[in-house]
């Protein structure tokens, strides 16, 4: 792993802390996805993350670097710090867009080349590829259409598009200290007209009060391009004695369950976890990129 040392055509964010299971099996999805050569991998580190983060990610063909949040005695800005100043430090060192991939976030095998390709086609924010929180708009069933929301603070950070130019204007003045600081205080401040008052105000929560904001144009994939996968976490547990497995059975346990909905129930213990994971089809392509509006 190197640091970013100039300008890249793109740049993929990766936060993690803890989880080298999730990680490996996220990155197995990257690199058998479409161009994935083509761009930087930025591993945004939390204070305290474990040092074997670093043998899973050098064990894969990728050109990687690491960023390392240092030790702020942050306690509720942490997560929100690692997020949002490794997405301005990616598109500090990128001249057209940067990825966001979670690292329990499974992609598709086109997922950089359709979310790429919106974002190449269209003025918006950033291209969504997993399915919308707040499904106003009923996407057709078309790997090659997106559609697009408008003055609405629709927004979920597992697998991302942005341009960079608009986390130039829109997100990076708020990588700010202040907010990491005092989150809702900040964002109670900042966005005191916000629909979401006091509530969500982590770097999902920021990104929604922004896109509401400034009325951003944000793009979904018509058809999901990821899923997110994390059935533990920082505070989620499981039925099961996850933690007391080697690095290998995790691996092994994630791949034998989260594909298939009926097992992640034997092992939840949250309605509202499950629905936060449900599986999609991977292997998704396209020929060409349309609004689903042009296909009516």
């Amino acid at each position: 792993c190197k640091r970013l040392e100039r300008i890249y055509m793109s740049v993929v964010v990766i936060p993690a802390f803890s989880r080298c299971d999730f990680l490996e099996v996220c990155l197995d999805h990257i690199c058998k996805a479409d161009e994935f050569e083509k761009h930087k991998y930025l591993f945004c580190l939390d204070y305290g993350y474990n040092p074997e983060l670093i043998k899973i990610i050098n064990k894969y063909p990728i050109t990687a670097a690491l960023l390392k949040v240092p030790n702020n005695h942050l306690k509720d800005g942490k997560q929100s710090h690692n997020v949002i100043n490794g997405l301005v430090t990616a598109a500090g060192h990128s001249d057209d867009k940067v990825y966001y991939i979670e690292d329990d976030c499974l992609i598709a095998k086109d997922f950089f080349t359709f979310t790429g390709g919106v974002i190449e086609k269209e003025d918006v924010y950033c291209c969504i590829a997993s399915m919308s929180d707040r499904q106003t708009i009923e996407p057709v069933n078309d790997e090659n259409c997106y559609y697009i929301k408008e003055n609405d603070n629709d927004y979920r950070g597992i697998g991302v598009c942005f341009s960079t130019a608009k986390i130039n204007e829109y997100l990076k003045p708020h990588d700010d200290m202040r907010y990491y600081r005092n989150i809702k205080g900040y964002c109670l401040r900042y966005f005191p007209d916000s629909e979401l008052k006091g509530q969500w105000t982590e770097q999902d929560g920021l990104q929604r009060r922004i896109i509401e904001k400034n009325k951003l144009r944000v793009a979904f994939s018509s058809v999901p391009r990821c899923f997110h996968a994390g059935f533990y976490g920082y505070h989620r547990s499981v039925k099961v004695a996850y933690d007391m497995l080697s690095h290998e059975d995790k691996v092994r346990f994630i791949y034998d369950h989260v594909f298939d909905l009926e097992k992640v129930r034997e092992i939840s213990n949250n309605n509202e976890w499950i629905h936060d994971s449900i599986p999609v089809n991977l292997n998704t392509s396209h020929t060409k990129i349309i609004n689903q509006n042009e296909k009516k």
